[in-house]
């Protein structure tokens, strides 16, 4: 097998290594970072020989693609390692914003689903991300389930 290098930092590597480990493999497929996708192979392998639609292989939940051309691959291989990347830019200014407690926190909760991040393949893009349950970043106590039921979103503008 062939790794490819990455410059992240060890904490996140080691976190992304513990989440995978902690759960599910198959929710790491789900969030899109796992295994089968992060593997530009095995993507290929899947995309042309499927015969369903794209949106069944793509880590984009918001893809709304109904057909198997050469241009959709293309915007689509990338999206995992986008992903992976988006984690890692939000780790990194979390990091540096809250520490490493809160960050791994927020990448865990992203990573379980307690929070959700719209358009997660994209952070590493310069436009504003919605985050929502803010308050997670400020208080240490979890929220409980009503809370997440009454989320109230905060547009918060991230650059780097």
């Amino acid at each position: 097998m062939y790794y490819l290098k990455t410059s992240f930092d060890p904490d996140f590597s080691d976190l992304i290594m513990h989440l995978k480990a902690k759960y599910p493999k198959r929710l790491a497929n789900i969030d899109g970072i796992g295994d089968e996708q992060t593997d530009f192979s095995q993507f290929s392998k899947d995309f042309f020989s499927t015969r369903t639609t794209t949106s069944d292989i793509s880590v984009d939940s918001n893809a709304n693609i109904d057909d198997m051309s050469v241009a959709i691959y293309n915007s689509e291989i990338s999206k995992a390692l986008l992903r992976l990347n988006s984690y890692f830019v939000i780790w990194k200014k979390m990091k540096q914003l809250y520490g490493l407690t809160k960050a791994n926190q927020i990448i865990e909760d992203q990573f379980n689903g307690s929070i959700y991040i719209n358009d997660m393949h994209g952070i590493g893009a310069r436009y504003a991300i919605l985050l929502q349950l803010l308050n997670i970043w400020r208080s240490t106590p979890r929220p409980s389930n009503d809370q997440k039921n009454q989320i109230h979103s905060t547009k918060i503008s991230i650059f780097f």
